[in-house]
């Protein structure tokens, strides 16, 4: 590793970096990384932290990749193996294991952490302070509140028993879900719940511990839809049209 030139970079021999990338100061990169075109890196971040296993091993790691156009702000940690697809967006503070997936046009707010493994996919969106555990999984459309935990070892003994959001999920404030349940798709929980059970496609659940109470309407899935159109414009199928497909 070297500094170059005046932003104190210190840079893998075996990174390249593509000269309509940014950087800014104190950036740390290891292994083979790779980012796209048009993408900034804020203060701070190491990208492609080595492993444990890489660290026992006294090997440097095989880096991470960065795709196009993402804005990775300061003091975030993307550990090796870690693929973040284009245009995501990142606040401070967050933490990206290794294994993990981002999908596209995700953002993640200020103190998240993406443990190892996990996979989001496109246009998730993650509140402050959110903690998606090993292996979980969050699929398109979704969002996870803040401080809100997607916990990974149901019977606190080490086994990987991962949560499921299916797409279009939204799960409030403060909500814990236990480790190998799943959300059903266009499901809603409310705040301060704690799910201890699957909770089926197009329902609303809360409380301690979280049942359904309803399903969730017909003008609530088309605003939810007006918003992600707004936002990213239209997909298809959209969240209405696979909402309409099951009534």
């Amino acid at each position: 590793m070297g500094s170059e030139g005046g932003h104190l970079e210190f840079l893998s021999k075996s990174f390249k970096k593509p000269s309509n990338v940014r950087f800014g100061y104190g950036i740390i990169v290891y292994g083979k990384t790779k980012i796209g075109e048009n993408t900034y890196v804020g203060d701070w971040c190491i990208l492609g932290a080595p492993s444990f296993r890489s660290i026992k091993e006294n090997v440097e790691g095989s880096g991470c990749r960065i795709g196009k156009n993402c804005l990775l702000r300061q003091y975030n940690v993307v550990y090796e193996d870690a693929d973040i697809k284009d245009e995501v967006e990142t606040s401070a503070f967050v933490h990206i294991r290794e294994n993990t997936v981002i999908g596209e046009k995700t953002y993640l707010s200020t103190h998240v952490c993406v443990e190892a493994g996990a996979m989001l996919g496109s246009r998730v969106r993650i509140a402050e302070h959110a903690i998606i555990g090993k292996g979980c999984v969050i699929e398109d459309d979704s969002f996870l509140g803040g401080s809100s935990m997607l916990a990974w070892d149901k019977k606190m003994d080490g086994t990987l028993t991962p949560v499921v959001l299916e797409r279009g999920a939204r799960v409030a404030d403060n909500v814990t879900v236990v480790g190998g349940f799943r959300i059903g798709m266009g499901s809603i929980i409310g705040a301060n719940s704690v799910v201890t059970c699957n909770i089926p496609a197009w329902s609303v659940a809360y409380g301690v511990p979280a049942k359904v109470t309803r399903k969730v309407t017909l003008k609530e899935i088309t605003v939810f839809n007006e918003v992600l159109a707004k936002r990213y414009g239209k997909t298809k199928p959209s969240i209405l049209d696979l909402y309409l497909e099951s009534q």
